[in-house]
């Protein structure tokens, strides 16, 4: 990523994508388990989609059903809550799919050196 980023670069536009999100943002689980990182996969896929054409919002049923897979977390006992690293969930989102939605790809970001990361910019 850091020979695309650059010092020099304007800063980057910013955009309100959330807006279009009409039903709600909801839990997805995260209110009674630890699946914190599916729960964001599924506002993502509410966003990208509410955003490109008809929204689409993954059940909650589905998000835990994605977070039990990664981790083997079991609903029923609730054994084996501990939480997903965010690199599982993307390995997972790429490969399965969550919601029956499939990322392409995903990048990871060295902490440093902040050259790689874009520059700061105020939120709208």
């Amino acid at each position: 990523m850091a020979k695309y980023v650059h010092p020099g670069l304007p800063r980057p536009p910013t955009q309100d994508w959330g807006s279009k999100v009409g039903a709600g943002w909801g839990m997805m689980g995260n209110d009674k388990v630890g699946d914190c990182t599916c729960a964001a996969a599924g506002h993502l896929v509410m966003d990208w989609t509410a955003n490109t054409g008809k929204e689409v919002v993954p059940s909650s049923q589905q998000i835990v059903a994605a977070y039990s897979a990664i981790t083997g977390y079991n609903p029923v006992t609730g054994a084996h809550d501990q939480g997903a690293a965010e690199s599982d969930v993307l390995k997972y989102w790429r490969a399965t799919g969550i919601a029956d939605h499939k990322i392409m790809a995903f990048v990871a970001l060295e902490p440093a050196p902040a050259v790689q990361l874009p520059r700061p910019f105020d939120a709208p």
